[in-house]
């Protein structure tokens, strides 16, 4: 039960990120999945080679998260919108910067996997790191 309501909190808080880009940029984001997966992999490198908790872990995410949405949108879209492109280049371009992050997700996990021994790089859960509150 408590899984779920976890799991359900992680879709709304990732559905209200995603409706704040598209208010923001009225462009729909279609990375905006791999920025979520960008903030995990921060905080699995975090607690795997510095022992360091996903929940402390969760402003470094953040800020590498807002970096890297700022970093989209300034050279990505906003110069395919200055040359005036039209909506469907802008959602065609989100959709690129998710497929570069695909490659970029699995390139790194091959580096966790094979250099740094690393293997549950490509499947892992940051439940080792959970609390316990009233027991």
């Amino acid at each position: 039960m408590a899984d779920a309501i976890v799991y359900g909190c992680l879709f709304a808080l990732m559905s209200m990120g995603l409706t704040l880009t598209y208010m923001t940029t009225k462009v729909p984001n279609f990375a905006h999945g791999s920025f979520v997966t960008v903030g995990v992999y921060l905080a699995f490198t975090l607690y795997h080679f510095e022992n360091i908790s996903a929940y402390y872990s969760i402003p470094f995410s953040f800020l590498l998260v807002g970096v890297t949405g700022v970093a989209m949108y300034r050279l990505v879209l906003r110069p395919l919108a200055g040359r005036g492109a039209s909506l469907v280049s802008l959602m065609i371009s989100t959709l690129a910067v998710d497929v570069a992050f695909f490659g970029i997700f699995g390139i790194y996990s091959d580096l966790l996997s094979n250099n740094y021994k690393v293997f549950t790089s490509k499947f892992f859960l940051l439940a080792d790191s959970d609390t316990s509150i009233f027991g």
